[in-house]
């Protein structure tokens, strides 16, 4: 698993430095309604890209033939169109844009084979993210005249799931001490 880290910053420290590794907290009430927390080591992040400081390294995942899905938490703000984008930009300000330069750059190394699309999980808290972030992408596709047959790959090689996730932390109220 890669991790791509999507905005301009330094913190926290890129799990890079960490050899992928990182701790996650499950909170919650045990069968007795006790309080209970469990630390869990995850080890299943190879590496992390910086698309800013890195940006040849990220449109190379492209390139990767067994690469099957694309996973993208960026916010509920994350999945918005900007005007400002190009396809020569390195990177493009928004998710979609660059989302979009790196579908283009797995068409172009695979010759449009319909066997190497994604499958293309958005988990931004928005209705039918899958549709809203399908919908942007071909609109930078169309706006950059990128070609028609890009067009077709997209939607014929790549799957845009709509994802319904819910809250992952309880409201403040119903926080534990634990």
């Amino acid at each position: 698993m890669v991790v791509v880290r999507p905005i301009e910053t330094s913190f926290p420290p890129s799990l890079s430095t960490q050899d992928g590794l990182y701790t996650t907290i499950i909170r919650g009430l045990n069968e007795k309604g006790e309080a209970v927390s469990d630390a869990r080591l995850i080890r299943s992040v190879n590496r992390e890209i910086s698309v800013y400081s890195e940006y040849d390294e990220f449109l190379k995942l492209a390139h990767n033939p067994e690469m099957r899905f694309v996973f993208s938490n960026t916010t509920e703000a994350g999945i918005s169109y900007h005007a400002g984008d190009k396809f020569d930009d390195a990177p493009a300000v928004s998710y979609p844009a660059k989302l979009t330069r790196l579908l283009f750059e797995r068409f172009s190394h695979f010759n449009g084979a319909l066997d190497k699309g994604w499958i293309i999980i958005p988990c931004e808290l928005i209705d039918y993210n899958g549709d809203a972030l399908r919908e942007l992408v071909l609109r930078y596709a169309q706006e950059w005249a990128l070609p028609e047959a890009f067009i077709q790959w997209l939607d014929q090689a790549n799957s845009f799931c709509s994802t319904l996730v819910g809250i992952n932390a309880p409201p403040y109220r119903y926080r534990l001490s634990a």
